[in-house]
């Protein structure tokens, strides 16, 4: 494994040398052509300065000529500046009127004046330039000259391979200077992420195989360790600490009854055995849990009219409740820790056929764990009745759920539910009896009745003692049902 380790380390090395050669050589070329652009802009610099003190001196010059109009000694002088600079000169008197004109094409045309008092440059084309000076005589302006020149005529710049060696030779020793560090520090790495390895398989190292480069990268993986740690304990306890507090909001609505009374951890035991059929993988077994114990978190937010008794609540009402299981995944959504846990909440009212809410999604769209809790909540509200209907025998309940199998639950998951509920039927059992202040208890009315008259607010947990008639350990009287 180390000679592995080794090997491909140096494979590494090699492909980013070859990388960083091939970028060297590029640059060197670069650099190269723009240096020879550099000179070759420098060439013609110096044409263009040559052209103008050679337009300056003849403008000089030709300024008394042009004033006696003797245009013999003007012929000579323009010949003898083309001659010297290799280009065409015109001599133009004070009306615009070429005088001489060493290319003979424009010889007694009139052009107009661009310059009067200094120097003028300006390109002819691709290679060709012009540059003009005024004529200035003892009376004043006597004319002006033009010279006109190509740089064609340049001679074509070599390759500078001088250059190209020194700045290739530059660019190779930086090359192998970085290839040597990135090796060094590959090396390094591949020891870093071993350790890593080792503490993700639960292993230590041993004190044989650190040395001294290895004390830094010990220094790495404990820092990497402890920081994960704290990390993964921190995330453990706000998560917790978020789903307790929910699950205390629950409670309070159960004391409210906006809630049925034990509906949440009812509807635990039922989602679980629901998973445990149907083969649900363990990780979702345990999103399910968790979510039927805050699965009506939503219902915080409900409008309190709609939990009265008696008639049929309102459009307003309706909808509030309808927004419940979106409300209550938002709530738990706001740790990301708890995304697993809303989704399963925020989902479990959508319907196979795609008519639910909040989303609309249809069949295995619908996350398993929403699916199983919408089973097992409409199971346990078809057995303990509402102040709309009464509460249904667990045939009559699992009847029920089989005629919505395919549109509004998993038709294998309703299948799953009810094999499981037939092979362990539930029993009858005598309820639990709460012994609650007689104000709470005034007219026997829903929790929600009394809670509109204003009575809940004088019921207090530690002054309401509870006195439970049923031992679960004591099988004796009970009896199933077929």
């Amino acid at each position: 494994m180390p000679g592995f380790v080794r090997s491909r380390s140096a494979s590494l090395t090699l492909r980013l040398c070859a990388v960083l050669a091939a970028g060297a050589l590029a640059l060197s070329m670069l650099v190269t052509l723009a240096g020879a652009e550099g000179a070759r802009e420098r060439q013609l610099a110096e044409l263009h300065s040559r052209q103008s003190s050679l337009c300056a001196a003849v403008a000089a010059r030709a300024a008394p000529l042009l004033e006696r109009g003797d245009e013999l000694r003007m012929t000579v002088l323009a010949s003898s500046a083309a001659d010297l600079a290799a280009a065409r000169v015109l001599l133009l008197g004070a009306d615009g009127v070429v005088r001489v004109d060493t290319g003979h094409a424009e010889q007694g045309h009139r052009l107009p004046l661009e310059t009067s008092d200094g120097l003028v440059s300006r390109p002819l084309g691709a290679d060709r330039h012009e540059v003009m000076a005024p004529a200035l005589g003892s009376d004043g302006f006597a004319g002006e000259v033009r010279v006109r020149y190509t740089s064609a005529g340049l001679p074509p710049l070599e390759f500078p391979w001088s250059l190209f060696g020194l700045v290739f030779l530059c660019s190779a020793t930086l090359v192998t200077l970085a290839g040597w560090m990135a090796h060094s520090w590959m090396l390094r790495l591949r020891a870093i992420a071993a350790q890593a390895r080792q503490i993700a398989r639960g292993e230590m190292a041993t004190g044989a195989s650190r040395g001294q480069e290895a004390g830094a990268v010990a220094e790495v993986r404990d820092a990497l360790f402890e920081l994960s740690r704290v990390g993964a304990e921190s995330a453990r306890v706000a998560r917790d600490g978020y789903l307790r507090l929910a699950r205390e909001v629950v409670h309070a609505l159960e004391l409210r009854g906006h809630v049925p009374v034990g509906h949440p951890e009812r509807v635990r035991r039922h989602a679980q055995a629901l998973a445990e059929a149907a083969g649900v993988p363990a990780a979702n077994q345990e999103t399910i849990a968790e979510a039927a114990l805050v699965l009506d978190l939503g219902k915080a937010g409900v409008r309190p009219s709609a939990f009265a008794g008696g008639a049929r609540i309102g459009e307003l009402e309706l909808e509030s409740l309808r927004e419940h299981p979106a409300r209550g995944g938002s709530l738990l959504g706001a740790l990301p820790e708890l995304t697993d846990v809303a989704l399963a909440v925020r989902h479990h009212r959508e319907r196979w056929d795609g008519s639910g809410h909040p989303d609309g999604l249809r069949g295995e769209r619908i996350p398993i764990a929403s699916r199983v809790l919408a089973i097992a909540s409409t199971y346990d509200e078809l057995l303990s009745g509402d102040g709309h209907r009464p509460a249904l025998s667990w045939p009559d309940a699992l009847d029920a759920l089989r005629e919505q199998s395919g549109a509004i639950f998993d038709p294998r998951l309703v299948l799953a539910f009810e094999e499981a509920v037939r092979a362990d039927p539930p029993r009858d059992r005598v309820a639990p009896v709460v012994a609650i202040p007689l104000a709470a208890a005034a007219g026997r009315g829903s929790f929600a009745e009394r809670d509109a008259a204003g009575l809940d607010d004088e019921i207090e947990v530690g002054e309401s003692p509870l006195e439970v008639l049923w031992d679960e350990d004591d099988e004796k009287g009970e009896r199933g049902e077929a």
